[in-house]
């Protein structure tokens, strides 16, 4: 008996019913619909608090570029917005997301009666000078004042690779809006003309609001940010299988053990700096910053430990003071306050340069004073 081959028509596939299959595609449709609505709309409504804006990019928007779209809205909006960018001690790496130095700003300015200020975070872990200064030239447009967290150890860390290109942790940030290709050269980070398909799909998606608060719905499902789950997964390891509990990045330096205290406290970047001249890297963005904002940029300097002692024997204050000088030059406010300054204690610290709560809030404290002070449109 022989077999015969069916060739499949188009037709094959059709359903029987075509009424069907539209009420089919009708109530996929309706779903969707009723998705982006109920679940999409409450976040969208949950993130007009202002302390939800304060928290890192993960708690409070999808990506760094919602979160610039975001504060846009809000100056349009009548609001006043105070943007602070930088690396891992504005960012909050060393806390829970209410205790970044943002939110406690963003409590100070409510306790004073500022209630149409808007504090917005925008550092991220890792952040270099020419991170901050894309960052920038991103929200440039959009914040009313501008305040960058300098670290100090960007004058040892190098700054740009054997082949002369400034090293970027977040290449992507030439994607942001209002970043263009010369704000980029000399960095070694894609053109625009570079842009890769994903970037291209998750800019067509910003128009969705589930998508935009993705990392919310996460964090509301499972109970922790998406970036905090790997972080206290990695915790729980190092105290169950190696019993390191007490080197978590929330564990205060004086709680630490005696040789974690002694490594810490070696740290290179801040000790052995050379002596800073004017062509290094971080003060080249940080003169651009400064020049470019308009008199609206603020630069502070994070208190260090005070349980590193001999740093009046380095480079440390000639360096700040050339900061100051070229941050001053170019129009901006600094800040480089000592922890004796703030009342703080080693017990406020992680390491050398994280605080903890407790220090986040005098850091938030003491920027408050200065900035209302500098700037009249805070009060």
């Amino acid at each position: 008996m022989k077999h015969r081959l069916r060739i499949m028509r188009f037709q094959d596939f059709e359903t029987p019913d075509p009424r069907a299959a539209t009420m089919i595609l009708l109530g996929f449709l309706v779903g969707v619909a009723a998705i982006e609505l109920l679940v999409g709309g409450h976040f969208e409504a949950a993130n007009s608090n202002a302390f939800d804006d304060c928290y890192r990019v993960s708690e409070s928007a999808a990506t760094l570029d919602e979160l610039v779209r975001r504060v846009a809205d809000a100056k349009r909006a009548g609001f006043t917005t105070l943007v602070l960018i930088g690396g891992s001690t504005a960012y909050g790496a060393s806390g829970g997301p209410d205790e970044t130095i943002s939110c406690h700003l963003q409590h100070r300015f409510t306790e004073a009666n500022a209630s149409s200020v808007r504090v917005y975070n925008l550092a991220a872990d890792g952040n270099r000078p020419t991170d901050d200064y894309l960052v920038f030239k991103a929200i440039n447009a959009h914040a009313d004042y501008i305040v960058v967290s300098a670290y100090y150890g960007w004058f040892q860390i190098p700054q740009a690779g054997g082949d002369g290109l400034e090293y970027v942790a977040h290449p992507e940030y030439t994607f942001l809006p209002n970043v263009v290709d010369a704000d980029s050269a000399g960095m070694a980070a894609p053109a625009h003309g570079e842009k890769k398909a994903e970037y291209f799909f998750d800019s067509l998606a910003r128009g969705i609001s589930v998508y935009r608060n993705r990392q919310l719905i996460q964090q509301a499902i499972f109970g922790d940010s998406p970036e905090e789950k790997p972080r206290q997964l990695l915790r729980w390891l190092q105290c169950a299988a190696f019993g390191r509990c007490a080197l978590a990045r929330y564990t205060a330096f004086t709680d630490k053990p005696e040789q974690t205290r002694l490594t810490i406290l070696a740290s290179p970047e801040l000790k052995l700096a050379p002596l800073a001249n004017e062509s290094l890297v971080p003060l080249k963005y940080w003169r651009r910053m400064a020049h470019e904002s308009e008199g609206r940029l603020f630069f502070y300097f994070s208190p260090h430990n005070p349980a590193l002692h001999g740093m009046e024997s380095t480079n440390y204050s000639a360096n700040v003071r050339a900061a100051e000088r070229v941050v001053t030059e170019a129009g901006g406010g600094f800040y480089a306050p000592q922890a004796r300054d703030l009342g703080l204690e080693p017990s406020d610290y992680t390491d050398t340069m994280h605080t903890l709560d407790n220090g986040n809030r005098a850091v938030a404290e003491a920027l408050h004073q200065e900035l209302t002070a500098r700037f009249k449109g805070l009060n």
